[in-house]
């Protein structure tokens, strides 16, 4: 079975959970420690984009990332923009600028709805 995960990006620090300003599905390779995994193949895209760029925006970084995804073959496929959390994530990643906070979701159902407050924190990566 895929390990499927949300990855939030937020715009201030201190912005609630629950206030994305931007989150992406990704399908498969969600685990946050695998070679192919989240934290894996989000970080050189994170430095790569903070050299190109002076400042943090959530939701143009949020885009770089996902076409970076969609164009390497070796990438998992499955992606999606979303506006709210999916019931069968196992992983949710939010993306500050200079941090990532991995949570655990729990997954349960396909039919169970997962909230931010289901979440629980795993570790935190700084980057």
């Amino acid at each position: 079975m895929s390990t499927r995960c949300q990855i939030g990006f937020y715009q201030n620090l201190h912005a609630p959970l629950a206030k994305p300003n931007a989150i992406i599905y990704r399908h498969s390779d969600g685990y946050p420690d695998t070679e192919h995994g989240v934290i894996d193949t989000i970080v050189p895209l994170l430095r790569k984009h903070k050299a190109l760029r002076e400042f943090w925006d959530a939701e143009y970084i949020a885009a770089y990332c996902l076409a970076r995804w969609l164009d390497d073959p070796q990438c998992c496929l499955g992606y999606g923009v979303t506006q709210r959390l999916h019931s069968d994530i196992d992983y949710y990643y939010a993306v500050y600028e200079q941090y990532i906070v991995v949570y655990t979701a729990h997954y349960l159902s396909m039919v169970a709805k997962i909230t931010f407050d289901d979440l629980e924190e795993h570790s935190k990566v700084g980057w």
